[in-house]
């Protein structure tokens, strides 16, 4: 599976971002620090790093300019995706070898487009998803909330929540599709949970659908 690394201070833009590359079936890692970026390249010589322009230790252009004068890393594409859109910026990005630059807020489609530019896949990838605002009823123990989905593919949704459930916990979720009358009853996990609003994404919860028959997967993909 090709590896991707996230080398990004925001935790919240971290998360948002490994979890987009890991729908997309990649191997995705985040740090929060470029010299720790710089060690796990070192270690782990992942297939595409990604960057913030604006980093503590040392800016975005410093960080690619030493991935590509160490011995084994020069051929890893870096991408710079950060919240600085300026011109001036954009071209220090190039002439440290940057091989792309996007500015934040990116979506799923941004992304999926630019592993298709940088990386060959050679498995078949999950779906990706769409955005969807559906009324849904979860249920994680504590008793039943009304949330709204955000996007949503046959493998999983975003729900938005000001309470989010913590990583790992198992939910009862009722959806109504339009068309359906009545709603149809999905068993779901928490992959990842973000509890502040950002520029990238609300608030809310990642969710994997589990357990799922060929029939629901159908209703879903339809």
């Amino acid at each position: 599976m090709k590896k991707v690394l996230i080398v990004d201070p925001s935790k919240t833009f971290g998360h948002f971002l490994r979890y987009v590359l890991l729908r997309l079936g990649y191997n995705a890692a985040h740090v929060d620090s470029a010299d720790e970026g710089l060690a796990v390249i070192e270690r782990s010589r992942p297939s595409l790093v990604t960057c913030e322009a604006h980093m503590r230790e040392m800016d975005g252009m410093e960080f690619c300019a030493r991935v590509r004068e160490r011995k084994y890393s020069p051929e890893i594409p870096v991408v710079m995706v950060s919240v600085d859109g300026t011109p001036e910026t954009k071209l220090l990005a190039r002439k440290a070898g940057c091989a792309e630059y996007l500015t934040k807020p990116v979506t799923f489609s941004t992304i999926h487009d630019l592993m298709e530019r940088h990386l060959s896949f050679s498995h078949q990838r999950q779906h990706l998803r769409a955005r969807m605002s559906l009324k849904v009823l979860v249920d994680d123990g504590n008793g039943e909330r009304e949330m709204r989905s955000a996007t949503m593919s046959e493998g999983g949704m975003y729900l938005c929540t000001d309470h989010p459930a913590d990583e790992g916990a198992k939910l009862n979720i009722k959806l109504l599709l339009p068309g359906l009358k009545s709603p149809i009853s999905l068993r779901g996990e928490v992959v990842y949970s973000l509890r502040n609003d950002s520029a990238e994404i609300a608030a809310g919860m990642g969710v994997k659908f589990i357990g799922m028959d060929d029939g629901l997967i159908n209703i879903l993909r339809n």
